[in-house]
């Protein structure tokens, strides 16, 4: 169990790099340099080999230095070395190598003499003009900048209209997202950059769809709205901008919105299935799921091998339970290379829906890999622990590697779950126990061993770990309620109890669980009139079984004993068999 992750080698083995370097320089007079080892940098180049045949011993003494130094970190000295090795012996890789660590390190004037000479070493190739630019708007020289990429996208322009300036914002594209932190300034100029090349353009539908997307794809929402409205305005058949602009509605919690413009280009063409099948989509997002099934089937009609619309119709049957139907559309995706993972896995579901576990466990079985292999096995957990082979479904268990952090946690809380909903206390504390160990200072792992030890009556390790979790965090409002409200629940200590809930009502003073220990811990403290007006608030702001437990024993304790029948009568109704509400009944001999 505490190996959930699998794990990696150190640097130390992983990397035996210096021999390999030493290596290269007595075998192959040249040395190698993969892009995975530049100093963690998102702009690392690809691999890349510098050779010359008639490279002397003090050029390749250089660009050992230079690798030594770039991965250590002393990306100035590496820098200098691979400058002066394309100087000396006019090599264009050492000189594209200056560059990239240039722009790793921020040099941008390092960066733009680097880049020139590549360009002089390379007068063929476009992609010194690219970095130019990129260097250029660092440096804060945009009408510069502007004018090599207007000389980069004419040398694109040629492929097909329109690519110089898709080969332009994909460059742009590429520096926002690298330089991700970068000021609000910085962006500007990079965003402003494509503005000018789209200005020049201002008349061509093309310009502004390709805009609209680089805006889109840095979170300048309002502008890429505008972008697209202009597009329709010069092409309004343009379903790219539609889809486009209906989707920064949605992005923009304007659900409804998007869903007009996209009624309003389908009744204009209502044979596009890019158009009807984003208009679906978004039906599923407003839980229209009947009208989006409809709409799914016009698209699967007339593309019975759409793979992706018969998948996605698959999952809005299965959400409406129309199991028959769904489960045909995963049938035929079982013959799909890319879909029958997935296929597997909701025909697994559909057999657990149908009561019918040991199809469910040969379709699970049948998940190999993807996101989904994953929820098949923890299913197929659950599926032998309800059969009582709860050994054999922790031994499942152990056997999963997490391939992060959340993927570990679910795997030891589904284990928690099995062990506890067959009594094994004692087997799920140690399963939190080892987790901790793995995993000390996590506080979802904390609060749960917490609640655990509750319910086991252990006080004194819920109170440790929930003060644990409150000393790291002092406005952890659960963890501040829970340790409270057991504090008045199972001891005397009725003041300090009262504090710690108090603290967590002004952290969410509309959560109906803390409005509910409110409730509890007045009543303990016999503050009657305070306790039901808090309890009859919990009630309103979520119906719960534990809170018509309270409310009821504080009207039964204030002499209302028909309300209390009433309430708890109301809370038998919606959860005959909870546990709070058959104790609370039976103590008051109802």
């Amino acid at each position: 169990m505490r190996n959930r992750i699998i794990p990696r080698y150190s640097d130390a083995h992983r990397r035996p790099w210096l021999g390999f370097v030493l290596a290269g320089v007595v075998v192959g007079g040249c040395v190698t340099v993969p892009a995975e080892d530049v100093a963690e940098s998102s702009e690392a180049a690809p691999a890349t080999s510098i050779a010359a045949p008639s490279f002397s011993r003090d050029a390749l003494y250089l660009l050992l230095v230079a690798e030594l130094a770039e991965r250590r970190g002393e990306l100035s000295l590496a820098f200098r070395n691979y400058l002066e090795v394309a100087k000396r012996y006019a090599d264009r890789k050492a000189a594209q190598r200056a560059v990239h660590i240039a722009m790793s390190s921020g040099d941008t004037r390092g960066g733009l003499e680097a880049v020139a000479l590549w360009s002089e070493l390379a007068p063929d190739s476009r992609e010194p003009d690219e970095f130019r630019a990129l260097l250029l708007i660092r440096a804060g020289a945009l009408d510069e900048a502007v004018e090599v990429l207007r000389a980069v996208a004419a040398a694109a322009e040629v492929e097909f209209p329109g690519a110089g300036l898709r080969r332009v914002s994909e460059i742009l594209l590429r520096e926002l997202e690298k330089k991700g932190s970068a000021s609000r300034a910085s962006r500007d100029s990079t965003v402003g950059a494509m503005e000018a090349l789209v200005a020049e353009h201002a008349d061509v539908a093309q310009a502004h769809l390709t805009f609209g997307r680089l805006l889109a794809r840095v979170g300048e929402f309002g502008r890429a709205e505008r972008a697209f409205e202009r597009v329709l305005a010069l092409d309004s058949g343009n379903e790219h901008a539609t889809v486009l602009l209906a989707r920064i509605h949605h992005r923009r919690n304007d659900l409804p919105r998007a869903l007009r413009v996209l009624e309003s280009a389908l009744a204009e063409r209502p044979a596009s299935a890019m158009l009807r099948m984003t208009y679906a989509r978004l039906l599923v997002d407003a839980r229209r799921f009947e009208e989006a099934r409809s709409h799914f089937e016009l698209v699967l009609e007339a593309d019975t091998g759409n793979e992706d619309v018969r998948h996605a119709l698959g999952l809005v049957l299965f959400q409406t339970r129309v199991f028959d139907r769904a489960a045909e559309h995963f049938e035929v995706l079982t013959r799909s290379i890319e879909r029958r993972d997935a296929a597997w896995y909701y025909l697994g579901r559909i057999a657990e829906a149908r009561q019918d576990p040991d199809a469910a466990l040969v379709a699970y079985d049948r998940v190999l890999r993807g996101d989904n292999r994953m929820n098949a096995q923890l299913r197929t957990a659950v599926l032998l622990s309800e059969a009582g082979r709860v050994d054999e479904a922790r031994s499942r268990l152990h056997a999963l590697h997490g391939r992060n952090a959340n993927e570990v946690m679910r795997l030891y809380g589904v284990e928690v779950d099995i062990l506890v909903r067959h009594s094994r206390f004692d087997d799920a504390m140690e399963v939190y126990d080892a987790a901790l160990e793995e995993w000390p200072e996590d506080a979802n792992l904390l609060y749960a061993r917490a609640m655990l030890a509750v319910e086991l009556d252990d006080l004194a390790t819920a109170e440790r770990d929930f003060s644990a979790i409150i000393e790291r965090d002092p406005n952890h409002a659960n963890a501040l309620n829970a340790l409270g409200y057991t504090l008045a629940d199972r001891t005397d200590r009725l003041d300090e109890a009262y504090r710690l809930i108090k603290r967590a009502y002004e952290l969410e003073p509309d959560s109906h669980y803390i409005v509910d220990s409110m409730g509890w811990v007045m009543f303990r403290m016999g503050r009657f009139e305070e306790a039901l007006s808090f309890l009859w608030r919990a009630m309103q702001l979520g119906a719960d079984p534990e809170i018509a437990a309270h409310l009821g024993e504080v009207l039964w304790t204030m002499g209302d004993r028909e309300t209390a029948r009433t309430v708890w009568g109301n809370a038998l109704e919606a959860d005959p068999d909870d546990k709070r509400l058959l104790d609370v009944k039976q103590r008051f001999g109802l």
